[in-house]
């Protein structure tokens, strides 16, 4: 038993994939921001990728915690997306890197 355990160990350790946050809103009263935070969530659920999502409408306290991640005093066009901190940018960018190829192997997978 003590093998398997050493084993399971050494292949997190070997995990290298960044993780995923996207910053999103689920409030209707912006369509353009809540419509381009699902797509973004889609993108990251079509392609099996694991994701944390801070619904910033859901707890006002993640649009401090995006600020300070951005070092910013406003919050930008959502949806803001992190691979581990670094701050990769919104829909766009995230459409880019797929378009590209890109993706899989930025998040190191």
């Amino acid at each position: 038993a003590h093998k398997d355990t050493l084993k399971l160990e050494t292949n997190a350790e070997k995990n290298t994939m960044k993780q995923v946050k996207i910053f999103t809103t689920s409030l209707h009263s912006s369509l353009k921001f809540f419509h381009d935070s699902n797509r973004a969530r889609d993108i990251f659920t079509s392609l099996r990728i694991p994701f944390e999502e801070f619904d910033l409408a859901g707890d006002p306290a993640h649009k401090d915690t995006l600020k300070q991640m951005l070092s910013a005093d406003r919050v930008p066009p959502l949806p803001v997306v992190f691979f581990d901190d670094e701050h990769i940018g919104g829909l766009e960018e995230l459409t880019d890197l797929v378009e590209d190829g890109a993706l899989q192997s930025s998040l190191g997978m």
